[in-house]
């Protein structure tokens, strides 16, 4: 959906741009927080 590597992606939500749910080893990340992610921050 953003269309970047799962590494930039990790990278978003340990800096807290993105907020995820932990769940086990990987996160669950809501389609809301993607786009207030896209809406908001202008660095994609």
């Amino acid at each position: 959906m953003l269309g970047m590597c799962s590494k930039k992606v990790y990278e978003l939500i340990h800096n807290g741009k993105l907020l995820a749910i932990p769940c086990g080893k990987k996160f669950k990340v809501a389609k809301l927080s993607v786009i207030e992610y896209l809406l908001t921050d202008t660095a994609v």
